[in-house]
């Protein structure tokens, strides 16, 4: 709002000095111009403070970040809460990935950013799609689902504006996360993961109940799982 509010500003500043000198000879036109130009300037930049009013205090995905972003505080401001070792990989609810990643210096495992990363190819984005599904929780059957529902929304590639596209990259992340329930650790030490996020209410997946995981953050909105 505030760089549209500004180009408009400078824009409706040129155009009153260029007609400044046209409408010299005419005080009464030109004192109309002008009122016609604020008003016009108040009516656009009246309109830039509603959109932004409603983006950020009616519409969801704002007002559910602001909320994520409380619990999150609320979770991890606490004197006694163990620190996170920089520059480790994170898994899991993916809010908590989110905030943990530039609150904490963390790297995510699967978010918008692996998405877009031109690194990655889609293989790996779609592995690490069936590994994160995995670390928080989902069986097969679960997964299936979830991934089907996240695929009629979906919007990047050519897959989506193709229904044979579509149907094969489908089967193609089931395989995948078949291929994971056979061997997860092989994937989880493939990709380094050290922490994972779940949320409180949920129950504990089996995995996390090894030798390997321990428990480091019992919060009321997630629980914070760290690889030894």
């Amino acid at each position: 709002m505030g760089t549209c509010s500004s180009r408009t500003a400078i824009i409706l500043l040129v155009v009153l000095l260029l007609l400044g000198e046209f409408l010299k000879q005419s005080p009464k036109l030109s004192r109309l111009v002008l009122v016609s130009m604020v008003l016009l300037w108040v009516f656009h930049l009246g309109g830039s403070f509603f959109i932004r009013a409603h983006e950020g205090l009616r519409a969801k995905e704002p007002v559910r970040l602001v909320s994520e972003f409380h619990k999150y505080q609320s979770q991890r401001n606490i004197l006694w809460t163990k620190p996170f070792l920089a520059n480790q990989v994170i898994a899991g609810e993916g809010y908590f990935v989110y905030f943990s990643t530039f609150l904490e210096n963390l790297r995510p495992f699967s978010t918008y950013a692996t998405v877009l990363s031109a690194p990655i190819t889609n293989y790996e984005r779609d592995e690490r799609l069936a590994l994160n599904a995995y670390l928080q929780g989902d069986d097969l059957a679960k997964f299936t689902f979830k991934i089907k529902e996240y695929m009629n929304i979906e919007v990047w590639g050519p897959w989506f504006r193709s229904p044979d596209l579509k149907i094969k990259l489908f089967q193609e992340r089931v395989a995948i996360f078949q291929e994971i329930l056979k061997d997860p650790l092989k994937a989880i030490n493939k990709y380094q993961i050290k922490y994972v996020a779940l949320l409180s209410s949920q129950p504990v997946p089996t995995y996390l109940k090894s030798y390997d995981w321990k428990e480091i953050q019992k919060g009321l909105f997630w629980s914070i799982w760290e690889k030894y």
